[in-house]
């Protein structure tokens, strides 16, 4: 009769349990940090920013990602007002060019009908 015993399973439960007291002590560790971030004790305030400057970071970095987001689309919103008010300027501007090419073209009409006027001054045109 062969027994096999397993030696190695003591020493895994072991450093599961020390991994896992790790993770929670270091847990505790970074949520205490945040709450004496403003102590007064100088060695304290200056570990416990050190602790949070990662999550600082990550949280600042978030945050400016999501207002670059947010001021993105707050421009789209403003560009197509924009955008709506210079079509309005487009269309009296064009109908401003069309204004004046009448008036451009009545006033050459005129300067040839002065022209004439002018060349056949001995002669009397009846007017309508």
């Amino acid at each position: 009769m062969k027994y096999n015993y397993d030696f190695n399973n003591g020493n895994k439960k072991k450093k599961s349990r020390i991994i896992f007291i790790s993770i929670v002590l270091i847990i505790a560790l970074v949520i205490s940090s945040f709450f004496f971030r403003n102590s007064q004790v100088l060695v304290i305030r200056v570990t416990s920013n050190i602790i949070t400057a990662p999550f600082k970071f990550i949280g600042n970095s978030m945050s400016n990602t999501f207002s670059s987001v947010s001021m993105y689309f707050g421009n789209i919103t403003q560009v197509k007002a924009d955008n709506l008010e210079l079509k309005i300027k487009v269309d009296e501007l064009q109908i401003k060019l069309l204004e004046s090419e009448e008036i451009l073209n009545e006033n050459e009409s005129l300067k040839k009908l002065l022209d004439i006027n002018s060349t056949f001054q001995h002669f009397k045109l009846k007017h309508r």
